[in-house]
């Protein structure tokens, strides 16, 4: 028997609202295991999702003068996605060694004049994502984070969204935080399949 469960959790000064289905002994065959999270209707995904563990390095060299760091940023954002997949498999690990760090990784995020974009993931599958951002981005810690958690979405498998659809996937600039169709969309990639 399967139970619908709504759970309210409290992050700062945001309440999300977590609907998971749970199994109740008695009336499941052992051998399948409905999905935690359902598909959220009407959201895009890229076509795949991380395979094994990523990491992801940072290159700060070439940003906008500001006072505050890439690299503290990025482990920011990576740790808010997984506040709502705690078994996300990305990290980051430093600076590039090309930067003079001492980290190596699958991945980069790092600084780029860009014409018409203020940010990019390139290179994306299941196995590898770079991220780029303009020093030319309005240079806010709110801005330039949330386009980083857009980019961060892409690396992750998730799609661009309708501007109808509040999303931080959508591409309406940096003015989108995550939301609860996000979250959804993360649990439904990375904890929504159980295995036996």
């Amino acid at each position: 028997m399967l139970v619908t469960v709504l759970v309210l959790m409290t992050m700062g000064t945001i309440t999300m609202a977590i609907i998971g289905t749970l199994a109740v002994a008695g009336g499941l065959d052992p051998e399948y295991r409905e999905l935690r999270y359902p598909k959220p209707d009407g959201y895009r995904f890229e076509g795949w999702r991380i395979q094994g563990t990523r990491t992801m390095c940072v290159d700060p060299r070439g940003g906008p003068p500001v006072d505050w760091s890439l690299l503290d940023m990025a482990v920011d954002v990576v740790a808010t996605w997984q506040a709502a997949a705690p078994s996300l498999p990305l990290t980051v690990n430093g600076i590039c060694k090309s930067a003079g760090g001492n980290a190596e990784a699958d991945g980069k995020i790092r600084w780029e004049h860009m014409s018409d974009l203020w940010g990019e993931a390139r290179n994306l599958s299941s196995t590898s994502g770079n991220i780029v951002l303009s020093p030319d981005v309005p240079p806010s810690w709110d801005c330039v984070r949330n386009l980083l958690l857009h980019e961060t979405g892409h690396v992750l498998g998730l799609g661009h969204q309708s501007d109808d659809m509040p999303s931080v996937m959508n591409r309406a600039g940096c003015t989108h935080e995550i939301t609860l169709v996000d979250v959804s969309a993360v649990r439904y990639l990375y904890e929504g399949r159980t295995k036996k």
